[in-house]
């Protein structure tokens, strides 16, 4: 990649004497910047931010190939808490940062900088008190599918709402509320219509689609708990179905960080939470989410695919949603949401193209 270097620069660096020093430029997800340099002293406003001299700061020549080949560095330093901290790297707020590295003239900021590389962080390794960061170059976007594929299970992700993998069934509808006119909810069809579903106001691990159009009342009323029963509310009636969000869970018990037991008033089958999103409420692990490997309703025992980064404590609060495996089955019988379903599940396998006839014998 060619880069524009000031004449000022371009002379400085002939010389037989340089004062040169990396300096990154790195931003989370979230938007949260930091700003550090391989020197031994700090650089002090080069561009209006200071970058930190970070103890063990160190960066590894740019490996880069012609062709499409992902050019990638690493990053190595030591563990610092007040900016890099080990609780920010378990819970992966450094997962695919942007990182920025230019090289700058740290004794004249006249001559601006040369910007080496752009990237993003993918793999930190930790051992003991050090931290590697692989920074792989924008290239490895190129390796990122795009578009839809044919494939046998649904290719939509449950809850979303966005092309072009928008499954539309909602985690968790609105509250209900007064002066509202319920809309009847069209068989196999999640993405149509409004009010069509309404959560109550306090959970009771229902959710109510509406069976009878019509304007509601001036208050919320009685839910009728029993699913597939009726509650009237004025002109509209509502059925209960289960609730796709569960936001009741209290730890009782702990076994490790991937595996602990609530409390909780859903009775939802094993099979509908497992593959659902686990979310920390509260604790140390607060907003961090999992994928359920399975719930077990009778000991109400959550068993996740990854742990928690921290320790799960009792009295610590979790949210779940549904899970879903993909299938038509759950598309359909779970959801009834086949219109949204995003699968070519008639294709033909490998093994049923190559199939031949065999001829009739007698």
């Amino acid at each position: 990649m060619s880069k524009t270097v000031a004449a000022a620069f371009a002379t400085h660096l002939r010389g037989d004497v340089t004062t040169v020093a990396n300096i990154f430029d790195i931003t989370w997800e979230d938007g949260t910047e930091f700003f550090f340099t391989d020197l031994d002293e700090d650089v002090k406003q080069f561009g209006g931010e200071d970058y930190i001299a970070f103890p063990g700061f160190d960066a590894t020549a740019v490996s880069s190939a012609a062709g499409l080949n992902v050019d990638n560095l690493d990053l190595t330093t030591f563990i610092e808490e007040a900016a890099m901290s080990v609780d920010d790297i378990r819970s992966g707020k450094w997962a695919n940062a942007e990182v920025r590295q230019r090289l700058i003239n740290y004794k004249d900021f006249s001559m601006g900088s040369i910007i080496l590389r752009f990237g993003n962080i993918g793999q930190i390794t930790q051992v003991d008190d050090a931290v590697k960061a692989e920074v792989r170059g924008l290239l490895h976007f190129l390796n990122n599918g795009i578009g839809a594929v044919v494939s046998l299970n649904c290719r939509a992700r449950l809850f979303s709402t966005e092309l072009p993998d928008a499954c539309k069934v909602a985690a968790s509808p609105a509250v209900w509320a007064t002066s509202i006119f319920a809309n009847v909810r069209q068989p196999r069809e999640a993405g149509l219509g409004f009010n069509i579903e309404k959560s109550p106001s306090v959970f009771n691990d229902r959710v109510f689609r509406c069976s009878v159009e019509g304007i509601v009342g001036g208050t919320e009323p009685v839910w009728d708990t029993t699913l597939g029963n009726t509650t009237v509310d004025n002109d509209a009636s509502w059925v209960a179905i289960r609730a796709r969000l569960v936001t009741d869970l209290v730890v009782a018990s702990v076994t490790d960080r991937g595996q602990f037991v609530v409390t909780s008033i859903t009775d939802a089958p094993d099979a509908f939470l497992t593959l659902g999103k686990v979310e920390c409420l509260t604790g140390l692990n607060s907003g961090i989410k999992r994928v359920a490997k399975s719930w077990t309703l009778s000991s109400k025992e959550i068993l996740t695919t990854r742990d928690f980064p921290f320790d799960i404590s009792p009295a610590d609060t979790f949210s779940i949603t549904a899970g879903c495996d993909k299938t038509p089955a759950t598309c359909d019988g779970t959801f009834d949401n086949w219109n949204n379903n995003r699968s070519e599940n008639l294709t033909p396998t490998e093994d049923q193209v190559l199939e031949f006839q065999r001829a009739i014998e007698g």
